[in-house]
């Protein structure tokens, strides 16, 4: 049904045991689950988010290698670990948030296995997501992940969205 208008349905990973605490994580878990539906329906797979990793006790290596070929879309963010943190669990927080899990490193090293698992490559073009939750403010530091980002990536488009009403431009990011 998906299939006939151009749409693929999507499970989506996410923690057993920290903050969402849902039925489906970590990655092999998805995978399998994946694998089933896949036997009738074509138009199934997975959603993996760098920001779920840390919360399924996970490398991007272990859930790349469990669920290799499943995968349909990605996405990318930030999530904090410490109990007790404003963003605990899967909030999506800036990337560089003091307490956060994953910034360029993190970012610099999924990507690397996106690549080994040939789901990002030459001539290749599926939709990867950053996934970072909006703020009423745009204050420098919540931008530096972002400049980073841009100085690698030059050729790539970079915007800030936050709930503000004033629009600028700050080192080729669009806010």
């Amino acid at each position: 049904a998906c299939a006939a208008k151009g749409l693929q349905l999507l499970l989506e990973t996410f923690d057993f045991d920290i903050d969402k605490k849902c039925l489906i994580g970590p990655s092999r878990d998805g995978a399998k689950v994946s694998r089933a539906v896949r036997k009738r329906h074509k138009d199934f797979g997975l959603l993996l988010d760098l920001s779920h990793l840390p919360l399924q006790h996970e490398t991007p290596k272990q859930a790349f290698a469990a669920a290799k070929g499943q995968i349909a879309h990605i996405h990318i963010g930030n999530c904090v670990l410490q109990a007790g943190h404003p963003a605990y669990g899967d909030q999506h927080p800036r990337f560089g948030l003091p307490g956060g899990e994953n910034d360029v490193r993190e970012l610099v090293a999924f990507l690397k296995e996106l690549f080994a698992i040939g789901y990002l490559g030459k001539g290749k073009r599926p939709l990867v997501a950053f996934e970072v939750k909006m703020t009423q403010t745009a204050r420098p530091e919540d931008l530096r992940g972002l400049r980073r980002f841009r100085e690698s990536y030059p050729q790539a488009k970079t915007f800030f969205v936050y709930t503000g009403s004033r629009r600028r431009h700050d080192a080729g990011i669009e806010i």
